[in-house]
């Protein structure tokens, strides 16, 4: 399937060719030796592309699809990742269901996502040129005698197949930002720093500057935004370590807003996250903001000292931000998003499966403050973090920005900055982590200043570098620094600009000028089985039943007393899911344009509500999608699970 990118910000795809030689080993199921955990039944995959387990009811999958594990009671969606191509939510019943990405769909127990295709199938470009169709009768055909897809496999049985490519519209002026604050015991100098530039971000990004005079602010202002603060502390799986009051889950991903007795004139008490919007700007200042900000993110020092931020940063961001989580509602499908991580540690996110990391007992382990270094095989692996926030906002990537302030060396500028450049950073003697011949408890710090001593951040200078090949955004800079200033400005420029990039570039579509149309379809999939909206002009009911797999045969809506042909805003597609959790699918009209104009008048607004298209070659090579629908602020439905463009191939 292919993606929609971000102007600058391009998605690109990481692949990894194995080659294997020189074995006589046979033909080997995928299935062999999977006994998945004792509670389900190993299924091999569609495709050849290995197996996984469908577990029995009240268990789901885990260890990569290959174990069965207990669901949570409280939170039947603690664990479940859908196999890495979905998110999951509760049924009408409370119970852990997903919703899958477009190309999958969910299998029989719900919890897992199986291909539509084999891989690479759906993500070639086609073979079309743009700013002209392809052949004489590429415009959708209306003859409702065309054969339908009765298989439900994306080709009509006429033979017609479809690519799809996910899509958002644009809303730049919204931002969920959430800070992660090393609580720890050593963070009381590095929290009172960054409480102080968190509030000259805050103002930056929602009241920008006009440092030219032109009467006109620097870049777009930030008018909509969530923050919430998460702390480094996650437990210690039930064993009893110092400086870890709750041995079980720690703060578990959940959001602080505990106000600071160490920042003055703080409210007595905060919502989970602070949130400001249009509505609320007149009574909620920008300054009581980010003032409001800096209370809630001096979390204080008395964390635990066995610091798993990106864990904390992942539960926080899905399994506590869906229905019935901690963090619900904080985060909104048409939202930029913003990580800022802030610690003087490594990450030592452990393994589930390796308790045994945190026994203060386990000798033989070495000391307990070596663990992570000694047994990098109990931490959970960079690369599955990584796969996990690719999820945040799919196929837009550019719009995700992680920052951080860790113990990278401060004198060092490879490890300053953002882009691709910061990976020679990792070669530096100084992030090399070794033993303290001095101090056989503790690692050779990267720096030892006023602010305290702090360690090398391997695996959170690799999650960036990983993050900027993958199209995402990322500004790194030094907890060490006694002057924040240049690290929250640099990632505050790297917001700015994810705010100035969040144009939807698209693969050229076939396009015909006399027409100013393209003969591709725009659906949204709605995240429960409610409704299309309503349009009084053209309503569900004067329609006939259409879903997409049959859109190259759509007939259209006619009033019922005049037989005039109308075409709603939303058409119902039909629902799609299992499991009892039933997604609708809807239409989204293209607006009509005026093929007389300039390039069809694309500096002007559509005549009607819709989307439209505007061709690369007037639009400095990005070919891209355009939204319009007066007196709303957006045309699809910000709770979708996601929108999907479909082409002929």
């Amino acid at each position: 399937m292919g993606k929609a990118t971000s102007r600058r910000g391009a998605v690109r795809s990481l692949w990894v060719l194995l080659v294997l030689g020189g074995c006589d080993c046979g033909t080997r199921h995928p299935c062999d030796g999977v006994d998945c955990s004792g509670v389900g039944r190993c299924e091999e995959l569609p495709y050849d592309t290995g197996a996984y387990c469908v577990c029995q009811a009240g268990y789901h999958p885990t260890g990569g699809g290959l174990e069965c594990t207990a669901n949570d009671a409280a939170n039947p969606c603690e664990g479940v990742d859908c196999g890495g191509y979905g998110y999951c939510g509760r049924s009408a019943d409370g119970a852990a269901v997903c919703s899958c990405f477009p190309g999958w769909h969910v299998d029989e127990s719900g919890l897992w996502c199986l291909r539509d295709g084999p891989p690479g199938d759906g993500g070639s470009t086609p073979d079309v040129v743009e700013d002209s169709f392809s052949d004489g009768d590429e415009d959708a055909p209306t003859d409702a005698d065309a054969e339908p897809d009765s298989e439900g496999d994306g080709e009509t049985d006429g033979g017609v197949s479809w690519r799809d490519e996910w899509v958002w519209e644009p809303a730049t002026n919204k931002l969920d930002l959430l800070i992660l604050m090393d609580n720890s015991g050593s963070m009381s100098q590095e929290q009172e720093s960054f409480a102080h530039r968190i509030v000259e971000m805050i103002m930056e990004l929602i009241d920008p500057a006009d440092s030219d005079g032109d009467g006109r602010p620097d870049h777009p202002a930030v008018e909509d935004i969530n923050v919430g603060v998460v702390s480094t502390d996650m437990g210690t799986m039930g064993f009893r370590v110092s400086t870890c009051s709750d041995s079980e889950r720690g703060d578990d991903g959940c959001m602080l807003s505990r106000p600071s007795p160490s920042v003055l004139d703080c409210e007595a008490e905060y919502p989970a996250f602070l949130s400001r919007d249009p509505a609320t700007a007149e009574s909620y200042g920008v300054e009581e903001l980010a003032h409001d900000v800096a209370c809630i993110a001096t979390l204080g020092t008395s964390g635990c000292g066995f610091e798993q931020p990106l864990k904390a940063v992942d539960k926080a961001l899905f399994e506590n931000a869906a229905p019935g989580g901690c963090n619900e509602g904080f985060l909104r499908p048409d939202s930029m998003v913003a990580m800022i991580l802030v610690t003087d540690e490594e990450d030592c996110s452990v393994d589930p499966a390796h308790p045994e990391m945190f026994d203060p007992s386990g000798d033989h382990l070495g000391h307990i403050n070596l663990r992570c270094f000694l047994y990098p095989e109990f931490v959970i692996p960079i690369a599955d973090y990584l796969r996990s926030f690719q999820r945040l906002l799919p196929g837009r990537l550019g719009s995700v920005v992680l920052g951080v302030i860790a113990g990278v060396p401060p004198d060092a500028p490879e490890c300053v900055g953002s882009g691709e450049s910061i990976e020679a950073c990792l070669d530096l003697p100084a992030m090399q982590e070794r033993v303290d011949p001095t101090d056989p408890a503790v690692l050779v710090p990267t720096c030892n200043t006023t602010m305290g001593s702090s360690y090398p951040p391997r695996r959170l200078v690799q999650l960036a570098v990983d993050w900027v090949k993958g199209g995402g955004r990322t500004y790194v800079d030094s907890i060490c620094k006694s002057d924040w200033t240049g690290a929250i400005r640099g990632i505050t420029s790297e917001i700015v600009d994810s705010i100035a990039d969040d144009t939807v570039c698209v693969e050229p579509l076939p396009f015909d000028p006399a027409t100013c149309m393209t003969s591709c379809y725009l659906f949204e999939t709605l995240n429960s089985d409610r409704p299309c909206e309503f349009d009084p002009g053209c309503p569900q009911e004067w329609c006939p039943a259409a879903s997409p797999e049959s859109l190259d045969v759509l007939r259209p809506c006619r009033n019922p007393v005049t037989g005039e042909a109308c075409t709603p805003l939303l058409r119902d597609l039909g629902t799609e899911g299992s499991a009892g959790f039933e997604r609708r699918r809807c239409l989204v009209r293209q607006a009509p344009r005026n093929p007389f104009a300039e390039h069809c008048g694309d500096s002007l607004v559509p005549s009607a509500a819709g989307w439209y298209y505007l061709p690369g070659a007037w639009y400095g090579g990005c070919s891209n999608l355009r939204f319009h629908n007066p007196g709303r602020e957006e045309l699809i439905d910000p709770e979708s699970s996601f929108a999907t463009l479909r082409c002929r191939r």
